[in-house]
């Protein structure tokens, strides 16, 4: 927002301190009927995406204008160094300030710039249909909505990685001012369990912690500040077990079995074209190297925020339950949610969602507050904050790759080989090892390749989608640049060996 024609972070600003102050925020620059000029050059110029950052770039953007009509990129830059944005780039937003500029400095008008239906769709660049009322902050996003009634949650989480669940104490949290109860493993109706690729996720975990982060309890009560003193009124006793920290140590000989029901070697499978151990022995020059990557998370701006509520209420065991989350793969989601929740009776609604780059995929809040509905029979508000969504969610999977390469006389790649450990973490969701097989070689013509991926269980947080803005700037999908980054290097270090000779 702007105070006295300066940006102020609204979420800091005590309405104390703004007696007397004049005030603009976003909802009143413009509206989507009557837009003001600098929303209207957010919404042509493409600047908007999942719409979460906007409104701040917008009103930052405004009391740049105001100050400086005809701005340089660099004074753009830094009138936006306090915004973050994860989607665009920034490329994008700059460019949208700089047309807010012309507008505003009457050298074209939004209808000049608006391109016409009759313009047809292929190479022309329509503004999407959310834009402006992201860009006028009237979207509301899963925390910006309230229910009636509802109960906030807060959940306690594993501190360790492995663990057997000795004893859980809430008698104390129960007791709590606006406390509605606590809900265990136990009251979850159904399996109690999350099937994204196979049975292995608990809704709430029950007598093992697998992961650090992984829910234990779960506490309702009327405000979130409420439900948060709750949980850390809770004790909890536990049995350490041992860590499988890697790939390697998890296919060791005598290693602990992660999951009773399930072996901790998830897939083993492999490419192969031509003789590629003849051809690297045969090779003029052979490099090889050991590469490792680190899991990421994905940060989205927006946390796993889900609402759940009931419809027809009346029915009783056949009432409509339905959650509104931020799942990109709804019916997938809501498929995984029936059977893991014992509800047959169900929607599943996605929210305006804050980010999203894969790691939405997955269902995590949805069926903790979905659970909660069903036991408490009230509506239900989980809005994790950016911390535990770091706890809760799934990461890029981490990769340990041992790679040779060789090359002839003249330098063409003769073959290449590369062994691949894909970690997996606790827990299995979208393991995308097909599509790490299918791009390993990328856009070379190699005559011999032997690529073998080994993707096994550890108590890591566990992997899933690699992000798209990562995908799109390596021009080759889902942790594509993980195996572009040792065929490269290795292609770099073969070409010195020539140059040095």
């Amino acid at each position: 927002m702007i105070v006295n024609g300066k940006t102020a972070l609204a979420c800091l600003t005590k309405v104390a301190s703004l007696d007397g102050a004049q005030v603009i925020t976003v909802e009143g620059l413009g509206t989507p009927e009557n837009p003001h000029l600098i929303q209207e050059a957010y919404a042509l110029s493409g600047a908007i995406q999942c719409g979460y950052c906007t409104p701040g770039m917008i009103m930052a953007t405004k009391a740049l204008l105001d100050e400086k009509p005809n701005p340089e990129v660099d004074d753009i830059r830094w009138a936006l160094r306090h915004n973050l944005c994860r989607c665009t780039g920034y490329k994008k937003i700059i460019e949208a300030v700089q047309l807010a500029g012309r507008f505003v400095r009457g050298e074209v008008t939004p209808d000049a710039v608006r391109p016409k239906a009759s313009d047809g769709y292929i190479g022309v660049s329509h503004p999407r249909p959310s834009a402006l009322p992201k860009a006028c902050g009237t979207v509301h996003f899963g925390a910006d909505i309230k229910l009636e009634g509802a109960l906030e949650l807060a959940v306690l989480r594993s501190s360790v990685p492995h663990a057997r669940i000795v004893s859980i104490d809430a008698s104390e949290a129960e007791k709590m001012p606006g406390v509605a109860g606590v809900m265990r493993g136990t009251d979850v109706k159904g399996t109690g369990v999350i099937k994204f690729m196979a049975p292995d996720r608990p809704v709430i975990c029950g007598d093992k912690v697998h992961t650090i982060g992984d829910p234990i309890l779960v506490v309702a009560a009327d405000t979130k500040a409420q439900a948060e003193a709750a949980v850390k009124a809770v004790k909890v006793e536990f049995e350490a077990l041992p860590v499988v920290e890697n790939v390697e140590a998890s296919l060791a000989e005598g290693a602990i079995q992660i999951h009773p029901n399930l072996p901790n070697l998830v897939a083993d499978a492999s490419v192969v074209k031509g003789d590629a151990e003849k051809a690297l022995a045969d090779s003029a020059v052979m490099v090889e190297g050991r590469f490792n990557t680190q899991r990421v998370h994905m940060a989205a701006l927006e946390p796993e925020v889900t609402l759940a509520y009931w419809e027809d209420e009346d029915e009783g065991e056949d009432a409509l339950l339905v959650i509104s989350g931020r799942s990109i793969n709804i019916h997938h989601a809501l498929g995984m949610l029936q059977e893991a929740l014992g509800w047959e009776n169900m929607k599943y609604i996605e929210s305006s969602t804050g980010g999203q780059f894969g790691m939405k995929l997955d269902v995590v809040s949805e069926a903790i507050a979905g659970a909660a509905a069903i036991h408490f029979k009230r509506p239900i508000r989980y809005v994790p904050s950016l911390a535990e969504s770091i706890l809760m969610c799934s990461k890029r999977h981490a990769y340990d790759m041992k790679v040779k390469l060789g090359a002839d006389a003249k330098g063409k790649i003769t073959g290449y080989s590369i062994d691949i450990l894909m970690d997996k973490g606790a827990y299995r969701s979208a393991d995308i090892f097909g599509r790490s097989l299918f791009t390993v070689s990328g856009s070379y013509n190699i005559p011999n390749l032997k690529c073998r991926l080994r993707l096994a269980y550890t108590n890591n947080p566990w992997g899933a989608q690699p992000g798209a803005r990562d995908s799109r700037r390596s021009r080759s999908p889902w942790n594509a640049p993980w195996r572009c980054w040792p065929r490269n290097s290795e292609w770099t270090r073969s070409s010195s060996d020539f140059r040095t000779r």
